[in-house]
């Protein structure tokens, strides 16, 4: 019996240890295809074992995958360290980074999640990315956490502190559902409604998130003695930002090229590797910050820690109940997607 079992267990993860083959864009789906890229695509209707033995497989989402992947394990490692370095009976200053870790590691895991298992089916692609967009809304709540708490100026802060965090969390709420309605309402070739809704509710959330720090530089700009040592960071993070929106909106190069970059060098791959490394400046600029003094001092207190990681359970629970309610347009979706297939 126990033979049996093992063999099974061996024979369902040979998987892992065999070379997968790939797809010609032709051979799959309409819904899994993306604009440039003609090969490398994953048979759909295999198991859960299958595509996770896919993280370890070459094909036209293993860097996706991967890129995504270890800037998570970075941000579990950043965690671990500042949960071991610092002292939160007296010291309560990191709690931002802690919250900014955390909303960044959700995040990221949820893309590369969503990454490894878009190809199983209709409903699996369409609810995976439904929670990538939820992860879109957590790292924004997660950088507006930060950046307000270390960053803004001392000011801004004690008048804005009572409102700061629920606009944000209903602006996060804003984004991943922008988000869920460029995906559920909208066919290539693409209207610019779309574009509107996806780039537009995170273009609403950065320019009215970012007030505190827009405030911080016009403070500093007027006054003399007045000097940022974080400012490289801010700039350059800004940046990083605009340039990886580029290539997350145009599908450039593969569009230009069509077959060239299947497996490496897509638009969206270069987009998670720059917006990983903006993730990183980031965290350096508040933490420069902190470091230094600059901006507003992280004062410990119990209701404002607890705040602050309440203000991330609502925004989940949130989205939970988001992706609960389109459930019925997703399941309509697929039965749309199935007739315009025939």
């Amino acid at each position: 019996m126990v033979k049996k079992s093992s063999m099974a267990v061996a024979k369902r993860f040979k998987g892992f240890f065999c070379i997968q083959p790939t797809l010609d864009y032709r051979d799959v789906h309409m819904l899994y295809r993306e604009p440039g890229i003609l090969t490398g695509y994953r048979p759909a209707r295999k198991s859960f074992v299958y595509y996770i033995a896919s993280i370890f497989q070459l094909h036209n989402e293993t860097v996706n995958i991967w890129t995504h992947s270890v800037a998570c394990f970075i941000f579990l490692y950043k965690l671990h360290h500042i949960l071991q370095s610092s002292n939160f009976d007296t010291d309560c200053e990191a709690l931002p980074l802690v919250g900014f870790s955390v909303c960044v590691i959700i995040s990221t895991f949820l893309s590369a999640l969503t990454h490894t298992f878009l190809s199983k089916s209709p409903l699996c692609h369409y609810m995976c990315l439904l929670m990538d967009y939820a992860g879109v809304g957590i790292y924004g709540l997660g950088k507006c956490i930060l950046f307000f708490n270390i960053s803004s100026p001392p000011d801004v802060f004690r008048n804005m502190n009572w409102i700061y965090l629920p606009y944000n969390v209903v602006l996060s709420w804003v984004v991943m559902c922008g988000c869920c309605i460029a995906k559920l309402f909208y066919r290539r070739p693409y209207p610019f409604k779309r574009k509107f809704f996806q780039l537009g509710s995170g273009g609403l959330h950065a320019l009215l998130g970012g007030i505190p720090m827009a405030l911080r530089f016009v403070y500093c700009f007027v006054d003399d003695d007045c000097e940022i040592a974080s400012l490289n960071h801010h700039v350059l993070w800004m940046i990083t930002m605009i340039v990886s929106l580029f290539f997350f909106s145009s599908n450039l190069p593969e569009k230009k090229f069509p077959g060239k970059f299947d497996y490496f060098g897509q638009g969206h791959s270069i987009f998670h590797v720059i917006i990983s490394y903006t993730i990183l400046l980031q965290y350096r600029a508040a933490y420069i910050d902190m470091e230094n003094g600059d901006g507003t001092r992280w004062k410990c207190h119990p209701v404002r820690a607890v705040t602050l990681f309440i203000s991330i359970l609502v925004y989940c629970i949130g989205c939970v109940v988001i992706i609960f309610i389109l459930r019925k347009y997703v399941t309509k979706r697929i039965e749309s997607d199935e007739k315009q297939q025939h």
